[in-house]
């Protein structure tokens, strides 16, 4: 279920269970139809399920902020909010956050060569 359209929301029935999307493993967003509220629900590695409410009348984007914001406090690492990153914006993060050796350094320089070989070979098969 994709929670994230408005007119989709907007259709569904009314009841008391929320509607539930996931957002990655044990990790979901629920909408409950009729109130309009929105809910978080991260299940642990033992298998017990916690809740949070997030609030009324929130947009998709900011519900999904405070889903994975709540779920963050939990000590859960595995949960992303989910960006279209290339393999290159990762790499250049990566040092950043302090876990970059020189196999790092490297990788990150190959994936830009390759990246620059890419743009050539493709200029070069379609020339404007």
């Amino acid at each position: 279920m994709d929670l994230s359209r408005k007119r989709d929301r907007e259709r569904l029935k009314v009841r008391h269970d929320p509607y539930w999307q996931r957002l990655g493993k044990g990790a979901a967003l629920g909408f409950r139809r009729g109130a309009d509220t929105w809910l978080a629900r991260f299940r642990g590695r033992d298998g017990r399920q916690q809740f949070q409410a997030l609030g009324e009348a929130l947009e998709y984007d900011e519900a999904k902020r405070r889903a994975e914001e709540w779920m963050g406090q939990l000590g859960r690492t595995a949960v992303r909010s989910v960006k279209r990153a290339t393999v290159r914006e990762a790499l250049e993060a990566y040092p950043r956050a302090g876990g970059c050796g020189p196999g790092c350094r490297m990788a990150l320089q190959v994936n830009r060569l390759r990246g620059r070989d890419r743009r050539r070979a493709a200029r070069e098969r379609d020339p404007r």
